[in-house]
C-alpha cells in the first residue's frame, strides 16, 4: 500500500498580485513564497520515483491548478531543447540515463517513449511523424484525426495507436520531449496570451533484464508517466471555461474520481467510481488507483484575484492525499502476456465481425438503393418514351385541325357564294303563287345552308329550271361535304379534351 504524495507549489507573485488571505491545509511538501525553493521538488518527490522506476514500479506524477500557475514550467513539458534544463522532465532524463550508464555493464534496458495529448475529449498523438510541425491553435487539433483508447481488460487502459519510439541517448528522448511540446494545442485565456488547451502525457516505458542470463530470470516492466493537466478555472475571452467548451470535462471528473476514492476508502468499500466518464481518467486509472507511486504537485497563484481557483486546487490535492495505491513489481509475465493478446484480439475480431455485418448490411442498403434508382430509370424513359408519343399525336391532332379549319373556311366562302347565287336566281324566278313546281316565298336560303335539304322536283324543261337544278346538286354536295367535316370534328372532339384544342366552329 503507497498513499499518494501531494506537495504544493506557490508561484511567485508578480509585480501586479497580492498575498491570498489566511486558509490551512496539510500537505507533504510546500514550495515557494516563504516555504522551500521549488528547486527542492526533483529531490524531494521525484528522484525517489526514478529510483522505484528502475526497481521495476509504475509512478507518475501530475501537475494540477489553474492557467498561469506554472504548471507546464514546473513539469518541463515546455522543453524546447535550447540548452533549457528547468522543470522535471529534464532532469528526470539526465537522472535516467546516468543510472543506465552506471548499471550498463550488469543489465540492458529498453526504453521508449510516448507523448500524447487529450483535448475535448479526443486522444492526439504528438509524435505521430505525419502530424505536421510547430505549435497547433485550437481549430488546428480540431481537425486531427484522434487515436483510441482500447480497454484490454476490465479497467485495463491502453493506446496501442500511439507511437512508442525507443531511444537510446537523453538527446533523442529530450528531441522527441521538444517535438511533441511543440505540437501541443495552444490558446488564449484572460490569464495567459499563449497557454496549453490540452491535458498532456509524457510516458517513459523501461524494461530491464540481466546480461548474463539465469535461468528463471524475468524482465522487469515499469513505466514513469508525467501528466501535465490543462488549465481548471481558466477562463478564455469567449468567456468558456477551461479547454475552450462549457467546462473542463477531464478536470471534472478527475475531482469525481479523486472524491469516489476518498468516499470508498473511508466507508471500506468498493463503491462506484466513473473513470470511464472522461479519457483523462481512464488514461490515469493506474495513477489514481492502481499498480502505481503517485506524486501529485498542485501549482498554485497566492494573489487574492484568484482565490476561488486556489482553494479549488488545493480542496482536490488535499483530497488526493488520502487515496491510496497499490503498487506492485512489474515483470513481462509471457504466458499473461500472452493472454492479454489473445484477450486483444478477441476484442478485435468482435469489432471486426461487428464492422463485417455493418458492412454487408451498407452492401445490401447499396443494392436496393442502386435497384430502386434503376427501376426509377426505366420507369422515366417509358414516360419520357410515353411523352414523345403523346407530343407525335399531339403534332398530328394539330395538323389535322388546321386542315380542318381551312377547309371550313373554304366551305363557308363557298356557303355564302352559293347563297348568294340562290338568292339571285329567286329573285330572277319570281314564281306565281301556287303554280306546279313553284318555289315559296317562305323559303329560307339559311335554313337550306344549315342541313342537306332536297329541293322540290320541277318538271320545267327551261333553261331557268335546268340551272337551277344544278345549283340544288351543288348545294346537297356541299351539305354532305359539311356533314362529313362535322364527323371528323366529333371523332377528334372525342379522342382529345376540348379544354386541350381549339375546335372551330363552322
Amino acid at each position: 500500500m503507497g498513499i499518494v504524495k501531494v506537495a504544493v507549489n506557490v508561484r511567485p507573485l508578480s509585480d501586479e498580485e497580492v498575498k491570498i488571505g489566511t486558509h490551512s491545509f496539510t500537505f507533504d511538501h510546500v514550495y515557494g513564497n516563504k516555504a522551500s525553493s521549488p528547486i527542492s521538488i526533483y529531490g524531494d518527490c521525484v528522484a525517489p520515483l526514478v529510483d522505484a522506476l528502475f526497481d521495476g514500479y509504475n509512478t507518475a506524477v501530475l501537475a494540477h491548478g489553474q492557467t498561469g500557475s506554472g504548471k507546464t514550467y514546473t513539469m518541463g513539458t515546455n522543453y524546447t531543447g535550447d540548452g533549457s534544463t528547468g522543470g522535471i522532465i529534464p532532469q528526470v532524463m539526465n537522472s535516467i540515463f546516468s543510472k543506465i550508464e552506471e548499471k550498463k555493464e550488469a543489465k540492458e534496458f529498453l526504453i521508449r517513449v510516448s507523448f500524447v495529448e487529450i483535448f475535448r475529449e479526443e486522444v492526439i498523438d504528438l509524435l505521430d511523424p505525419n502530424s505536421g510541425k510547430g505549435k497547433r491553435t485550437v481549430a488546428k487539433v480540431a481537425a486531427k484525426k484522434p487515436i483510441p483508447i482500447r480497454e484490454l481488460e476490465e479497467g485495463v487502459f491502453t493506446v496501442p495507436d500511439a507511437a512508442a519510439v525507443e531511444v537510446r541517448t537523453k538527446q533523442q528522448m529530450a528531441s522527441f520531449l521538444s517535438q511533441g511540446s511543440l505540437k501541443r494545442a495552444t490558446g488564449s485565456t484572460n490569464m495567459n496570451s499563449q497557454c496549453s488547451r490540452s491535458h498532456a502525457i509524457f510516458t517513459i516505458s523501461m524494461e530491464q533484464r540481466r546480461s548474463t542470463r539465469i535461468p528463471g530470470d524475468g524482465i522487469l516492466s515499469a513505466k514513469l508517466q508525467f501528466v501535465d493537466l490543462a488549465g481548471s478555472g481558466s477562463m478564455n475571452k469567449s468567456g468558456a471555461d477551461g479547454e475552450g467548451i462549457p467546462i473542463n470535462k477531464g478536470i471534472l471528473v478527475l475531482e469525481q474520481v479523486i472524491s469516489a476514492l476518498v468516499v470508498n476508502k473511508k466507508r471500506k468499500e468498493g463503491g462506484h467510481v466513473p473513470y470511464h466518464n472522461s479519457k483523462l481518467t481512464q488514461l490515469l486509472k493506474d495513477s489514481l488507483d492502481g499498480n502505481s507511486k503517485t506524486v501529485m504537485i498542485a501549482c498554485v497563484r497566492p494573489a487574492d484575484s484568484y482565490i476561488t481557483e486556489t482553494l479549488n486546487t488545493l480542496t482536490c490535492a488535499y483530497l488526493a492525499r488520502n487515496i491510496q495505491n497499490k503498487a506492485i513489481v512489474g515483470t513481462v509475465n509471457q504466458s499473461h502476456e500472452l493472454e492479454c493478446l489473445r484477450k486483444a484480439l478477441t476484442l478485435e475480431k468482435n469489432r471486426s465481425m461487428d464492422k463485417s455485418a455493418e458492412l454487408e448490411s451498407l452492401k445490401k442498403a447499396l443494392t436496393l438503393s442502386e435497384e430502386h434508382i434503376a427501376r426509377e430509370r426505366k420507369c422515366s424513359m417509358d414516360k419520357s418514351a410515353e411523352i414523345e408519343q403523346l407530343k407525335i399525336k399531339i403534332s398530328v391532332a394539330e395538323g389535322e385541325i388546321r386542315e380542318l379549319h381551312q377547309n371550313d373556311k373554304a366551305l363557308q366562302k363557298e356557303n355564302r357564294l352559293l347563297k348568294d347565287e340562290l338568292l339571285h336566281m329567286k329573285s330572277n324566278a319570281s314564281p306565281s303563287a301556287g303554280s306546279k313546281g313553284a318555289y315559296s316565298t317562305s323559303w329560307n336560303a339559311h335554313r337550306s345552308l344549315e342541313q342537306p335539304t332536297t329541293l322540290p322536283h320541277v318538271d320545267d324543261d327551261s333553261d331557268d329550271a335546268m340551272g337551277m337544278d344544278e345549283t340544288v346538286e351543288r348545294h346537297e354536295n356541299t351539305a354532305r361535304k359539311k356533314a362529313k367535316t362535322r364527323k371528323r370534328k366529333r371523332l377528334l372532339y372525342n379522342v382529345w379534351k376540348p379544354d386541350e384544342f381549339e375546335l372551330l366552329e363552322v
